[in-house]
């Protein structure tokens, strides 16, 4: 199974010839690229990056690359969530969200509940009435006392294997690979952790006020280099970032942009222009790829008008947040 040196010189020689030697004998040839530490399809597609399948518009070659990777090594959830979001794209929405609940559950396993929100509200954007969904939110809200009885309903709902072809009736085994961007979500590790220990903002919560202000998220995301504020335009929102990272520049007295902070998934920002409306205090662009959750204020005031602590608790959290040392020091940088 494996060549040395002079063997992969004479195959790289001959790339022409190689791919008849592909559907010959695929099973040897793959086991070289393994040695070699390259993906085959990509190899054989001079370099194509499913990227740039993507950005071509041939989603099925980039679905096929995608499948292979994740059958050859661990279940990354990664790699299936980048496989869901091209089925979208090539129109197969009903596999994509097979792979999307199965996401929700690991995410919210993990610990990762901001994670698991965005990909339950990507659910919601292409099924509205999605009953899944909504039982593998309420089972992430639900307190100890009743969790029992959650799982039991939750337990109900079928899920279909995320590989599965309409042949096969077996799920079988499926352990996804949670990979840790070392942000403030990845400190809780175990389903017994609920929500509330996983977000500093949902402590004082109640399950139902909890539930009413998820509900009141929107899903945004962002590419990299993208704006999502910019200081001193007006503002009337707050973010959790489910994913990714974002930097925060401030100007100084002389107007140019200092980068002050970055700020990883599972944290907040923009809480004070949620509450007074008044003029954004920073910019903040996208380091990374980001899901990021936006309450804005109307419906943070549809949400107050039945759960009126929900509107209390963030303020106090924004009093906290705006007196701490980590705030002060950001400002210091700024000058």
């Amino acid at each position: 199974p494996k060549m040395g040196v002079s063997g992969l010189q004479v195959i790289l020689r001959h790339r022409g010839s190689l791919h008849n030697l592909v559907v010959e004998n695929y099973v040897h040839v793959q086991l070289v690229f393994e040695t070699m530490e390259v993906n085959m399809f990509d190899w054989l597609g001079k370099g194509t990056s499913t990227d740039q399948l993507i950005a071509k518009g041939q989603y099925q070659r980039a679905i096929n690359v995608i499948r292979e990777d994740l059958r050859r090594g661990p279940k990354s959830a990664r790699l299936l969530q980048k496989l869901a979001d091209v089925l979208i794209l090539a129109e197969e929405k009903n596999k994509a969200i097979s792979i999307y609940h199965h996401l929700v559950d690991d995410f919210a396993n993990a610990g990762f509940f901001p994670k698991a929100i965005a990909i339950a509200k990507k659910i919601q954007r292409l099924d509205p009435e999605n009953a899944i969904v909504q039982a593998q939110l309420s089972s992430m809200i639900e307190t100890k006392e009743t969790e029992e009885a959650a799982a039991a309903a939750f337990k109900a709902r079928t899920l279909k294997p995320i590989f599965a072809t309409e042949d096969e009736t077996d799920e079988g085994e499926f352990d996804i690979v949670i990979e840790s961007d070392g942000g403030a979500a990845a400190k809780s590790a175990s389903r017994t952790t609920s929500i509330f220990q996983g977000s500093p903002l949902f402590q004082d919560m109640t399950p139902a006020e909890v539930m009413a202000l998820v509900e009141g998220l929107q899903l945004r995301t962002f590419e990299p280099g993208e704006i999502v504020v910019t200081e001193g335009e007006a503002g009337r929102s707050m973010f959790l970032l489910a994913s990714g990272i974002v930097r925060v520049y401030v100007r100084n007295d002389q107007g140019a942009n200092n980068e002050v902070r970055s700020i990883d998934q599972g944290d907040f920002f923009g809480e004070i222009s949620l509450l007074t409306g008044s003029h954004r205090t920073a910019t903040i662009t996208a380091a990374t790829a980001c899901d990021l959750l936006e309450l804005n204020r109307d419906d943070l005031v549809s949400i107050a008008q039945e759960f009126p602590q929900v509107l209390t608790i963030i303020e106090a959290f924004c009093t906290r947040r705006s007196g701490s040392d980590e705030e002060a020091d950001a400002r210091k940088r700024a000058e």
